[in-house]
């Protein structure tokens, strides 16, 4: 796709704090947006502290700000939560006043539903990932699972046995939202037999990630993932049915953030072409510690030449029903990030970067018709250190032992803590303004960017 060079602004965002004054809070994902339907009631999440991950135990907030006045209101706790994604607080699709977020009761995983109109609520088991567009149902996975293979999921408050790597009772799961019994949709070991990896014991250990309906709710786009040897991470993109069926791998490789930029098509940065890949999913020592060794050189590649010239590293738009892949103006956004379409007009899309060696990542706004990007400017990290306590974290917290050797131990624990925030974007219900999550200021906050006079 045609377009000009993003217009560079060398300032700042220009932010208005949603929840001023009320401490460290933070919403999590791009994937879902924390307004309700008048825009004036923001779903955050409020922290004690930002210098470490949760353990088993530790309790967050969840709290309602008010748009027009930055009051906050407190309708719950939870201790199942992260940094990355909250407690996955969301508003329940045509329900006004209606909320969901994840609880641990006892040893069980509930989702809490309230209502604000009635004030009352009521559990439903398993949890929730995300709702149907109608709201009628609930999509959810093991996020005990998630947390100890890498993925964004919650500190179990007991222990848990050994796991199967490659399970055929544990996947994505389904309900409707109220009291009776999960469903399972799709299993991970459904989509690891697609793949043609092996289901015994020396399979790696797999999960199912970032589930995410499309925009009428017919479809279910997810990521399957594993480590390999070398010590990367293989990503495959799937797509089926509502209801588990029609099961399409769209590629697999590297791929990272998603959203569907409409029924027929996905946007999703990654990686079209890697040669190397059948070698990286090699199971010999050798070969592992041979790619190991040259990983360190390759990011430092791409962070010197950028990823579209060292790989095919882009954003692309994906056809659901052939996994034709076509560029997504790769000479102007050339960098990963977290894209979010707007649900009122998806010809309008938000997205950032990670940041540069400054620290410093910027947000875009994007017009897709036209292939005008705007840079919206940027903002800067503070450089904090996490607390103490890595090795004891690690120990607690029963995350794999090949997870943390992935990156180290210390940098497992600074990415799943608080100071590890990025702007995961988001337009409001209107598209009049941008949420992001920051901490620019100092301190973790969700703050606003008007676009009004853009989005047009």
């Amino acid at each position: 796709m045609a377009g000009k060079p993003a217009r560079k602004q060398t300032g700042a965002v220009p932010t208005l704090p949603l929840a001023e004054g009320a401490g460290s809070c933070f919403f999590g994902f791009h994937d879902l947006c924390p307004f309700d339907e008048t825009d004036r009631c923001g779903l955050l999440i409020r922290t004690p502290f930002l210098d470490r991950p949760p353990q088993a135990g530790d309790s967050a907030e969840i709290v309602v700000a008010d748009a027009a006045d930055g009051g906050v209101q407190v309708v719950g706790t939870t201790t199942a939560w992260n940094f990355p994604q909250g407690s996955r607080q969301q508003w329940r699709p045509g329900h006004p006043g209606q909320f969901a977020y994840n609880r641990w009761s006892g040893s069980r995983l509930v989702a809490v539903v309230q209502d604000r109109e009635r004030n009352g609520e009521s559990e439903v088991p398993g949890g929730i990932y995300a709702f149907s567009p109608d709201g009628l149902e609930i999509y959810t996975l093991d996020f005990a699972r998630l947390h100890r293979l890498g993925g964004y999921g919650y500190v179990a408050p007991a222990a848990t046995a050994g796991m199967d790597p490659c399970p055929d009772d544990d996947g994505i799961w389904a309900g409707p939202v109220g009291p009776s019994p999960r469903r399972l949709l799709l299993s991970i070991r459904a989509v690891a037999g697609a793949l043609g990896l092996e289901a015994g014991a020396g399979a790696p250990p797999q999960y199912l990630t970032h589930v995410v309906p499309s925009p009428s709710g017919r479809q279910l786009c997810f990521l399957h993932r594993y480590l390999l040897p070398d010590g990367g991470i293989n990503t495959t993109v799937g797509v089926c049915a509502r209801d588990g069926t029609g099961l399409r791998l769209l590629g697999s490789g590297f791929y990272s953030h998603f959203d569907w930029a409409d029924e027929q098509r996905l946007l999703i940065w990654g990686r079209g072409v890697n040669r190397l890949q059948p070698l990286r999913n090699t199971r010999s020592r050798g070969m592992g510690r041979l790619l190991r060794w040259l990983r360190p050189g390759y990011r430092v590649a791409k962070r010197i030449f950028g990823a579209r010239w060292v790989v095919q590293e882009h954003y692309y738009l994906v056809e659901v029903a052939t996994g034709e892949k076509k560029p997504f103006l790769p000479d102007q956004l050339r960098e990963d990030g977290h894209p979010s379409f707007w649900p009122g007009d998806r010809r309008w899309l938000v997205t950032d970067c990670y940041p540069d060696p400054a620290g410093f990542r910027n947000l875009f706004l994007v017009d897709v018709s036209s292939g005008r990007v705007i840079d919206l400017g940027r903002l800067g990290t503070p450089v904090l250190a996490p607390a103490d306590g890595v090795d004891d974290y690690l120990r607690r917290s029963g995350v794999s032992h090949a997870v943390v050797a992935q990156s180290g131990g210390w940098s497992y624990f600074r990415s799943r803590s608080g100071y590890s925030c990025d702007f995961h974007p988001r337009f409001n219900r209107r598209g009049t303004q941008v949420c992001i999550d920051s901490m620019h200021s100092g301190r973790r906050q969700v703050y606003l960017v008007d676009v009004s006079t853009l989005v047009r």
